[in-house]
């Protein structure tokens, strides 16, 4: 339960206070992730390089990378863990990819797992609050850009997400 209300009051924060953006080092904050998840990688990798410099909320830009992390880590297959992190640029946009080996879902789902509450497996199989997502879809969504996933059962999952290049503080 306790889990649950804290989960509840991130996502009701998310944009609420006008912050000001400063320049947050993608590659800085994956360091930061690595470390945090070094334990339960259990000789798995997460993998990264080249990763942008944006304007934002570093608290918002952790707890997304926390969150899409995390969900590579507790829903892996049998396989070490393989986490890659990338990013692409566009004309207006950068696109990030956080791509993982893990148990992969079915497409019909791809859009059902950013709603609130919405879980595929019992908490008995994976444990959670069906939260994660919906914050990375908020948090994504204040800064004017979308995210998505493409992934296929046993095949691994593939979250995009774009941030625009240029935003001003809580577009």
């Amino acid at each position: 339960m306790f889990e649950l209300i804290q989960s509840l009051l991130t996502y009701s924060r998310i944009g609420r206070k006008k912050t000001d953006n400063s320049d947050v080092d993608l590659g800085k904050v994956m360091d930061e992730i690595k470390a945090d998840f070094s334990m339960v990688l259990a000789g798995g990798e997460v993998g990264y390089k080249n990763l942008p410099v944006i304007k934002g909320n570093k608290v918002e830009i952790m707890q997304l990378f926390h969150n899409l992390i995390g969900n590579a880590v507790k829903f892996r297959s049998d396989k070490a863990i393989s986490i890659k992190v990338s990013a692409i640029t566009g004309e207006e946009d950068w696109t990030i990819t956080v791509e993982d080996n893990g148990i992969g879902m079915e497409r019909k789902y791809a859009e059902r797992v950013f709603g609130l509450f919405e879980r595929l497996h019992s908490d008995a199989e994976y444990p959670g609050t069906g939260i994660g997502l919906t914050i990375c879809k908020k948090i994504v969504e204040n800064w004017g850009g979308r995210i998505w996933i493409d992934s296929e059962p046993g095949k691994g999952t593939r979250v995009h997400f774009t941030i625009p290049q240029r935003r001003e503080a809580n577009d």
